[in-house]
């Protein structure tokens, strides 16, 4: 069910921007794009991984009586895009996260992802500007690992918002943005009981990018 409200998702995002272009295609027809561009951004998430938090929990509910939970991620990717159309590009996107605990113990935990996808963007002109509001989706596919257990997933990467700045060669873009339906399966033993149980890995959550096209 998940996968096909995803899928929906994406039609109607799609079926969306062909309905709002035709003031686009004008604008872009007066002005020149790189068909082939790349480059690389930063950015970080907001997510709860409630089985890597639950662990973290078991593992120091005796030492500390602060916040055990992981909330945010850090991310760094690089892009290749490449333009379909005046109003419509496809971007290429490999990704590394990391969701970093250090505990009152000194311990330090991560929990972390490594992604590879491709997005579809569409572009609306901001007025007789070079800059535009963009948005866009697709499929990412996730490796995500923590403590030695591992997991892979493919699920939707979705952009309701962004801006997409133009000057020159270089294009500076700030993006909103959510993966969906990346969640694993896998094992992990229990700290306490020493127990083999079922352990969900997951990156669904929010966030802020900054991108750096050339």
């Amino acid at each position: 069910m998940n996968k096909i409200t995803g899928l929906l998702a994406v039609f109607f995002i799609v079926n969306t921007a062909f309905s709002n272009t035709n003031n686009g295609i004008k604008f872009y027809n007066e002005t020149e794009y790189k068909k082939i561009g790349i480059g690389f951004g930063i950015g970080f998430g907001f997510f709860y991984p409630s089985d890597v938090n639950d662990y973290l929990e078991e593992r120091y509910q005796n030492y500390s009586t602060v916040n055990l939970s992981i909330y945010m991620n850090e991310q760094l990717s690089i892009t290749a895009t490449y333009r379909l159309a005046k109003y419509m590009r496809i971007n290429i996107t490999g990704e590394a996260a990391i969701g970093p605990k250090l505990m009152s113990t000194g311990t330090f935990y991560n929990y972390g992802r490594f992604s590879g996808g491709a997005e579809l963007y569409f572009n609306k002109p901001i007025g007789s500007t070079k800059h535009s509001f963009i948005f866009g989706v697709g499929p990412m596919y996730h490796h995500m690992y923590f403590e030695g257990s591992k997991g892979n997933d493919l699920g939707m990467r979705i952009i309701p918002f962004g801006i997409s700045m133009q000057f020159g060669k270089f294009q500076p873009q700030v993006i909103v943005g959510c993966d969906l339906l990346s969640k694993a399966q896998s094992r992990i033993q229990e700290y306490n009981s020493g127990i083999t149980r079922d352990f969900e890995m997951s990156y669904n959550g929010g966030f802020v990018h900054i991108n750096c096209l050339f």
